[in-house]
């Protein structure tokens, strides 16, 4: 368990704008949280890879995955 929670940590809250987006997606998405793990996982390597690696600080809609600048970033 230490290390999954290591993981998670690393991935999650060591960025405030992941964690704020990805917790609020699994908060709406709880079932599918546990039934399609893959999914989730896809979308926590997107926003890492948004907020980490491009650093553009726009907030996502997560359901359509459009930002603000209504360009469309993920599919």
């Amino acid at each position: 368990m230490k290390i999954k929670k290591e993981i998670y940590d690393t991935l999650v809250r060591k960025d405030k704008n992941v964690q704020k987006e990805y917790e609020r997606y699994v908060q709406e998405h709880i079932i599918e949280h546990y039934e399609n793990r893959f999914k989730h996982w896809k979308i926590l390597w997107k926003l890492n890879w948004h907020y980490r690696v491009v650093k553009k600080r726009n907030r996502y809609y997560i359901g359509t995955w459009i930002m603000e600048q209504n360009i469309t970033v993920f599919q």
